[in-house]
C-alpha cells in the first residue's frame, strides 16, 4: 500500500504577494499532479496535464464545505 508524507511546520504566518506557492503532490516517487496557491485561490494540475482546475477561495471554501 503506497505511503503519503506531508510535513509543513511555519510558527509564524508568511504573505503570499507576487510569487505563489507551488507544492508538488508524490504518492511515493510519482508525482500526482501539482497544487499551486496564490492569493486568488488555488490551482491542481494533474501531472503531465497542460491545464489546470482553477478555484477561487470562496469556491474553495464551498467546495470543502460539501465534503463535510
Amino acid at each position: 500500500m503506497p505511503t503519503h508524507a506531508v510535513d509543513l511546520k511555519i510558527s509564524h504566518a508568511i504573505a503570499i504577494g507576487g510569487v505563489d506557492i507551488t507544492l508538488p503532490v508524490r504518492r511515493g516517487r510519482t508525482l500526482l499532479g501539482t497544487l499551486t496557491i496564490s492569493r486568488g485561490g488555488v490551482d491542481w494540475r494533474k501531472a503531465h496535464a497542460r491545464s489546470s482546475v482553477s478555484l477561487n477561495w470562496a469556491k474553495f471554501a464551498e467546495m470543502m464545505a460539501e465534503v463535510d
